[in-house]
């Protein structure tokens, strides 16, 4: 029962940090506790502190920000939204990781658009998108991915990576946009080498 994603919808900010291992949950789960513990101090430490506007003031506040958190939450893992992180990130990324290696492209690139459904701001799981569009021809995608990549703060981990990347993906372009070459100058240079000889007369004959 206590590994019920329900059960951390009762507490705000603690479906974020306890299931998806997101540091805002956290931030969130410590400003509730301490306006809570305000809130207590003021009513049964130190009431003559401020008046009874106030004394019920907060407690409306902290129902408001506890009715709405929670029903943020349920609302949240009714539809699907609950993975532990284990399963939505780490599991997901290494089988992603599996799947482009083994040169599975359209399911590498299913698991990698599940996982970031589930976190966008996975900068690594981005970055391994955009290759994987570049190999599979998908420019057009991969420029994309680029360019959400390059707007996450985690972007500046994976600099020299996106550089990289955008290079080879230029040079793919580049190489694509070429005109195709006449059917004589595409012939493997041996077997142009090889008509020649044959047109030759042969001087053993002569």
């Amino acid at each position: 029962m206590l590994n019920s994603p329900w059960i951390y919808c009762l507490w705000p900010g603690l479906t974020e940090t306890w299931v998806y291992g997101r540091w805002q949950g956290l931030v969130w789960a410590g400003g509730f506790a301490l306006l809570l513990n305000t809130a207590l101090i003021l009513h049964g430490v130190w009431p003559e502190l401020v008046g009874e506007t106030i004394h019920h003031s907060i407690w409306y506040v902290v129902t408001a920000v506890w009715a709405t958190s929670t029903g943020w939450s349920i609302y949240r893992v009714a539809r699907g939204g609950f993975q532990p992180l284990d399963e939505s990130v780490e599991a997901l990324f290494h089988a992603a990781q599996n799947e482009y290696l083994q040169g599975q492209w359209h399911q590498a690139e299913a698991t990698l658009l599940r996982l970031l459904a589930r976190d966008a701001r996975d900068a690594e799981a981005r970055l391994m998108l955009a290759t994987l569009y570049r190999h599979t021809q998908q420019y057009d995608a991969a420029l994309e991915a680029i360019a959400k990549l390059i707007k996450l703060d985690a972007a500046g981990r994976w600099w020299a990576e996106i550089q990289r990347e955008r290079r080879l993906l230029a040079d793919r372009m580049g190489d694509s946009d070429e005109p195709n070459e006449s059917p004589q100058a595409s012939k493997p240079e041996a077997a142009v080498e090889s008509e020649h000889s044959e047109a030759a007369p042969s001087t053993e004959a002569a």
